[in-house]
């Protein structure tokens, strides 16, 4: 038995023409989506965040004031508050801690839960979110030849 089959049209993809600026507003919307997850000790693999230990929970809960610390990656702010997109051009788009202390403290403290990622949930928001600011770009990504 033999096939045949017959091509209408052939295409390549191109990249869709996005600025800089369009770049660095869906890298702030994904940070955005990051920093709300975690504030609610939620981990990159979309569960719980393990529990602190007793001494840190202790010294956590006089620093905060609260009687249930849990482990949000905020102390001082600072590792948080510094954590912002660094490069949204060329297709890429890089978020960190602006400062050498706030990437220590982050380094560290992935090895022990890693809170900074992106979860299913947050990969679809960010699908949505790009739907939302490219629009027609993204759907006449396919060029015919």
């Amino acid at each position: 038995m033999q096939f045949r089959i017959k091509i209408k049209a052939t295409g390549k993809l191109k990249a869709p023409k996005v600025t800089t600026a369009e770049y660095r507003e869906l890298g702030n919307a994904m940070v955005a989506n990051m920093k709300k997850r975690i504030a609610r000790g939620i981990n990159a693999d979309n569960m719980p965040a393990a529990p602190l230990s007793p001494l840190y929970a202790k010294y956590k809960a006089r620093a905060r004031h609260t009687r249930r610390p849990i482990r949000d990656m905020f102390l001082t702010g600072l590792t948080l508050g510094s954590y912002q997109v660094q490069r949204a051009w060329g297709g890429v788009i890089r978020a960190e801690p602006s400062n050498q202390t706030a990437r220590k403290r982050a380094f560290i403290n992935q090895h022990l839960e890693p809170m900074f990622g992106f979860t299913d949930s947050e990969a679809e928001a960010v699908v949505k979110r790009a739907r939302q600011l490219f629009g027609r770009k993204i759907e006449v990504m396919f060029e015919t030849t």
